[in-house]
């Protein structure tokens, strides 16, 4: 529930409240690849690019299905390189 209230938050443009929840949705389900990749969103949205490469590397690392193994795979590389 918490994931969903964070993603609505988040493209309802509150990022505060979007981060509040979702951290705490990470917090309490740290192996939920779903809520990791929501979590890496709001970090990227907050300009913390590395805060979100190295979460969805969690996501990544849970072992999620293939399809969203795949839009992992995908948010990582729409990243801009490290510095």
């Amino acid at each position: 529930m918490l994931d969903s209230w964070g993603l609505l938050r988040l493209r309802q443009g509150h990022l505060p409240k979007a981060r509040a929840a979702l951290v705490l949705a990470a917090r309490l389900a740290p192996h939920e690849a779903e809520i990791l990749g929501h979590l890496a969103e709001v970090w990227v949205a907050t300009g913390q690019v590395e805060r979100a490469r190295s979460t969805l590397a969690r996501a990544r690392a849970v072992a999620p299905d293939a399809a969203l193994r795949q839009r992992i795979d995908l948010a990582l590389d729409a990243l801009p390189p490290p510095r």
